[in-house]
């Protein structure tokens, strides 16, 4: 065979060979080429793929989720103070014996609660004694008094007596009538009451020196200095008596906030852990400033009939001093974490989506909203947190989500 001939015959080999090549590789490298931008496709559809939750009009009910529609609103402007609880010093009772004396007894001590005229201490005293039996002296000379002036009054009408007798008489039932009155009225001034007064003649067999310490008011023994056996003098204060029943809240107003700070003004007074804010409205705002804090002294007058408010114990404030008009605002409610974001949950056609929010100002019930949500969208106002944990179950596969 020729050279020439035999190149021929291979040269359709070479060429079967070569498009055999080809077309294998076609097959291999096509397929993976249409996958790989199915993959990627569905990858970039799955992103922008929006996460929703369902729920039916008696669900909604059911789990208490509460619709409303985004818009402007109010936003209360609170100023921040602190200060102290105290007792209402119109209700604190400093007490003073009012005769001098040596201490018999004492019936209270601190914390205790006591009742208005509960006798709280006795006191013997030489001075009260000496009182007293100058009133039951000038009683006896009062009743001899009159009973002479009654006598020679009759006797001088029927002209048996001197005229100038019948005055003398007069005079001394007038005198001693005189006398009786100071008595009774110095015996008033050490304390004692009418009907203890009348008594005196009725319970002899109690010593004249015994002056029992009473009570003024309903209240608590917040301070004690009077001991058995002690002497004590009628410039002492024995006892510190309070009612409790209303106290004052002094706030101290910083300079930065005196101008919006006003008499009348409603106040949130928070006590601490296991307390609920007690509300309140200002009394009083001093018109000066202390100069060693630089601050205006506030005042609010508080109920406290349950005894929760204890004098003495520190609190902070928050005192509603304006209100300010916002574009956009939502209750406290609405706004959640999801996912590491502040999200408002967002009903569309498709169902509830998380929807990311920039937050402003808020007060106590409500947060301004800066971005992320459109006035008049509706979202879920409350019953959010049943909302989130459909959420959290559907990423197990599980709930309304789809």
């Amino acid at each position: 065979m020729k050279k020439g001939e035999s190149v021929m015959r291979s040269r359709p080999l070479f060429i079967i060979l070569t498009l055999t090549v080809v077309i294998m590789l076609s097959l291999t490298v096509a397929p993976h080429t249409v996958e790989a931008g199915t993959e990627g496709h569905e990858e970039e559809g799955h992103e922008q793929e929006e996460e929703v939750v369902r729920f039916t009009e008696k669900e909604l009910k059911e789990f208490g989720i509460e619709i409303d529609r985004a818009r402007g609103g109010k936003l209360r402007v609170f100023v921040e103070a602190t200060g102290e609880i105290r007792p209402d010093p119109d209700l604190v009772s400093h007490l003073v014996p009012r005769v001098g004396g040596i201490v018999f007894s004492v019936r209270k001590k601190v914390g205790d609660r006591v009742k208005e005229g509960e006798v709280i201490a006795i006191i013997e005293s030489r001075e009260l004694a000496d009182a007293k039996s100058a009133y039951l002296t000038a009683r006896e000379r009062f009743k001899l008094a009159e009973f002479e002036f009654r006598r020679k009054e009759k006797l001088w009408k029927e002209k048996i007596v001197a005229e100038k007798d019948y005055l003398k008489a007069k005079k001394m039932f007038a005198e001693a009538q005189i006398e009786l009155m100071a008595r009774e009225q110095k015996l008033h001034a050490l304390g004692l009451t009418d009907e203890d007064v009348k008594g005196l003649k009725d319970h002899r067999d109690i010593p004249l020196t015994r002056y029992e310490l009473l009570s003024p008011i309903d209240g608590v023994v917040l301070e004690r200095h009077i001991t058995k056996g002690e002497f004590v003098s009628t410039d002492m204060t024995v006892f510190k008596i309070a009612d409790l029943s209303r106290v004052w809240v002094l706030l101290a107003i910083y300079e930065k906030d005196i101008p919006y700070v006003k008499d009348g003004q409603k106040a949130i007074i928070e006590v601490g852990y296991g307390v609920k804010p007690v509300g309140c409205r200002l009394s009083y705002v001093a018109p000066v400033i202390e100069e060693k804090t630089r601050t205006v002294a506030a005042r609010c007058v508080v109920s406290n009939r349950r005894g929760i408010l204890r004098p003495g114990t520190f609190i902070r404030a928050k005192i509603d001093v304006e209100s300010i008009d916002v574009g956009l605002v939502v209750p406290r409610t609405a706004v959640h974490t999801f996912k590491g974001n502040t999200v408002v949950f967002v009903r569309t056609k498709e169902g509830f989506v998380p929807r990311v929010v920039v937050t402003g100002r808020s007060d106590e019930d409500r947060v301004e909203i800066l971005k992320g949500l459109e006035p008049g969208e509706e979202y879920a106002s409350k019953g959010g947190f049943t909302i989130k944990a459909e959420f959290k179950k559907a990423e197990f596969g599980e709930g309304h989500a789809h």
